[in-house]
């Protein structure tokens, strides 16, 4: 990854903000357009409830090139687990 020029910037817990989040659902979006319907199970009110009641449980991983985010993973704490989506 480091070759390739690309770095990763963790954001997580309370440092999540709703920025983070709105471009999250943009890179979720984009990806769900790409590969066609049955991926689209995030409604838009979810990404407002992850915000509002799970926000500390969150880790979020963006990619960034030449200073820019280009890409996201979106992780959920549940416990001692971690589960997780990229876009």
């Amino acid at each position: 990854v480091e070759e390739a020029g690309i770095e990763l910037e963790r954001v997580e817990g309370d440092a999540v903000t709703p920025a983070d989040l709105d471009l999250m659902r943009r890179y979720y979006e984009a990806t769900c357009e790409a590969h066609g319907t049955g991926s689209d199970y995030l409604k838009p009110g979810t990404w407002a409830l992850l915000g509002r009641d799970w926000r500390r449980r969150l880790v979020l991983f963006f990619a960034r090139e030449g200073g820019r985010r280009v890409g996201g993973s979106l992780l959920v704490h549940k416990g001692a687990d971690l589960y997780g989506r990229y876009w």
